[in-house]
């Protein structure tokens, strides 16, 4: 046998030869490594979005008003700006529960419609008690290095995008200086939002009333939310259980939850592809296990006379795994390909789930990458064993005397 000439190259041949036959086994491949790729992918993006939303917050357990519940989706997984208030008595009740470290409360105003009132219209402004806040305050001291004043703004990285040239921002009549702007996190309640200190809201609630710009109405003894951080080794499942039983005006949301609510949001979407997933893979063994079982009938005389000139049983062996390696590899990297593309339309239409969403890392994609073109090839080989194992059961003289 000349030199360079193997089975690779005898497989490779055979696969160019066979072109149709080759690009049936490669799409069925492609088309379960992309749905498993993106399924994949999703779950562990929106996990990601809520955890970085979560540690972004450094809350245990959310606090809002009970009645607030049916909104509650909508303002942390999708970040849409909503309002509702609760009276400040609750921060100082909650602080004095077993097991809760420390409490900061937050304040929600919308941006209004009017153009004279706010240069962005309906974003969230959140307002922050300097003295007591664990959210922003850890990343102006990294960041800033400084404390904010009170004519200061920090925004989240979406929201960030409205500013003026000159980084300022109008709100109810008074000019705000973008001091600012939060890592994306991928939950649509920080990244959408604006940050200001409490004082800078009671000056907006004092200045809509002077100015001819839209009143606000909200009183000072008004929030919307209490961040709750819980004691070392405490379960805040029952700190947030202990919230509700003493404040039966309140809803106790454990961050962790927040994933819960997020696979909740995409559950009928994951399963339809979860579904379609197990069906293709299911589909794709029986055709690569049904199109190779045929190919070893077709080539017995041709593997007859293999065997005739030297060729032994695993020889066989390797030159059909080869084969289907060779073509799970190949659907293998189309499907990522595909998936990729599909996930670049998702992204774009991801507001329409209402569900955070962050990308994974450079090297978790090529960990996930590298782990699907494996699942890949495995799903090819278990489909391929059969036809392979008959391959090495041929007797050669006796394929050589068939007809053709």
């Amino acid at each position: 046998m000349k030199k360079g000439i193997g089975i690779s190259y005898i497989a490779r041949k055979n696969l160019t030869r066979n072109f149709f036959r080759s690009i049936i086994v490669v799409i069925a491949v492609a088309s379960v490594t992309a749905a498993l790729f993106s399924i994949s992918t999703i779950v562990d993006s929106v996990e990601r979005g809520v955890k970085r939303g979560i540690d972004r917050l450094g809350a245990d357990v959310l606090v809002v008003p009970a009645d607030a519940s049916p909104m509650i989706k909508r303002v942390l997984l999708a970040g849409e700006p909503s309002v509702f208030y609760m009276d400040k008595f609750i921060v100082d009740h909650i602080g004095r529960i077993k097991g809760v470290k420390r409490v900061a409360s937050q304040t929600f105003l919308k941006t209004a419609e009017y153009e004279d009132c706010c240069e962005i219209f309906d974003m969230l402004l959140i307002a922050f008690d300097p003295e007591n806040d664990f959210t922003i305050i850890p990343w102006l001291e990294e960041n800033l290095k400084r404390t904010l004043s009170s004519d200061e703004i920090i925004m989240g990285s979406t929201a960030s995008e409205y500013t003026s040239l000159d980084n300022y921002i109008k709100l109810y009549g008074i000019r705000f200086r973008l001091a600012g702007v939060l890592e994306e996190t991928g939950m649509e309640f920080i990244d959408n939002a604006a940050f200001i200190p409490l004082k800078a809201l009671r000056m907006m609630v004092e200045n809509s009333r002077l100015e001819d710009v839209k009143t606000v109405s909200l009183m000072s003894n008004q929030i919307s939310t209490v961040l709750v951080q819980v004691e070392a080794g405490t379960d805040p499942y029952i700190v947030a259980e202990d919230i509700e039983k003493a404040l039966p005006q309140v809803n106790a949301i454990v961050s962790k939850q927040l994933i819960t609510m997020a696979k909740q949001q995409m559950e009928v979407v994951l399963k339809g592809m979860f579904t379609v997933s197990i069906s293709l893979w299911i589909m794709s063994l029986v055709l690569i296990g049904t199109i190779f079982s045929m190919a070893v009938n077709e080539r017995q005389r041709e593997w007859g006379l293999f065997r005739s000139l030297g060729a032994k049983r695993r020889d066989l062996f390797r030159l059909v795994m080869t084969e289907i390696s060779l073509l799970s590899s190949a659907g293998g990297a189309m499907g990522i390909i595909l998936s990729c593309l599909f996930l670049n339309i998702f992204t774009t239409f991801k507001n329409f789930f209402r569900v955070p969403f962050a990308w994974p890392t450079l090297s978790e994609i090529i960990w996930q990458i590298v782990l699907y073109l494996f699942v890949a090839l495995v799903t090819g080989v278990i489909a391929g064993a059969y036809p392979a194992l008959r391959s090495m059961m041929l007797a050669p003289y006796e394929v050589v005397r068939q007809e053709k």
